[in-house]
């Protein structure tokens, strides 16, 4: 079997990323999962937050891209979207960045925060919380999400493959060769999107660092992606 693009790991970066091959003229795209749905791991439990920006007070670059990207991610999911929800951020006592500082980066950022009504400040513990801000971000449903990434994999002509574990056996200049169960298939271009098995699915990835680290190059991906 060959294709021209072969993505592991079917969560929203990885069903972006199948998308955006067949965009750009990719003739055969195959998108490997190993649950039996897509968007079922960390695009699941990871907070289901829809970035704005606040979370990166002491990285104005990411916070940059967070709020530019944050208006085109609910237009394009707008039906995944959760609008009636209360976004709080809230600066520990002792934090690194002080509460001005937050105030300061929102108005460079042009992102609002608002001090909250008194029965929403008094969640917070006045011994632990110096200051508490309302802010400008909503949530995703992630199941409706899913349903929408399915829809338009379909309409886009990208075989979804399920309850597939997918591993790399060879790599050269012409072709990847990555096992699928009992087969191989030859692939172009191999993306590997599984977030936390990044070692895993992949060639092993030989380093002394911690594993950890090798996975923030693919943490923040998703988080510009989002």
């Amino acid at each position: 079997m060959q294709v021209d693009t072969l993505v592991i790991g079917g969560g929203f970066y990885g069903c972006e990323l199948a998308l955006e091959m067949k965009r750009l003229g990719h003739e055969r795209v195959l998108l490997v999962e190993r649950r039996a749905g897509i968007l079922e791991r960390a695009s699941f439990v990871n907070q289901a937050r829809i970035h704005n920006g606040y979370h990166y007070p002491r990285s104005f670059a990411t916070a940059a891209r967070s709020h530019a990207n944050f208006e085109r991610f609910i237009e394009k999911y707008r039906e995944a979207v959760t609008f009636d929800v209360v976004m709080l951020y809230a600066i520990a006592k002792g934090s690194r960045t002080s509460p001005s500082q937050f105030v300061r980066f929102c108005e460079t950022i042009g992102i609002p925060c608002d001090v909250p009504p008194r029965h929403l400040e008094r969640l917070f513990d006045p011994n632990l919380v110096e200051a508490s801000f309302v802010v400008r971000e909503f949530a995703f449903d992630s199941r409706k999400l899913a349903e929408l990434l399915s829809q338009r994999l379909l309409g886009a002509g990208v075989e979804v493959r399920l309850n597939s574990e997918a591993s790399v056996v060879t790599a050269h200049d012409e072709a990847v060769t990555v096992a699928l169960g009992g087969e191989q298939v030859q692939a172009r271009f191999v993306f590997n999107c599984t977030y936390g098995d990044l070692p895993f699915a992949g060639i092993g990835l030989r380093t002394t660092l911690k594993r950890e680290l090798r996975t923030i190059p693919a943490w923040h991906a998703r988080r510009v992606c989002a």
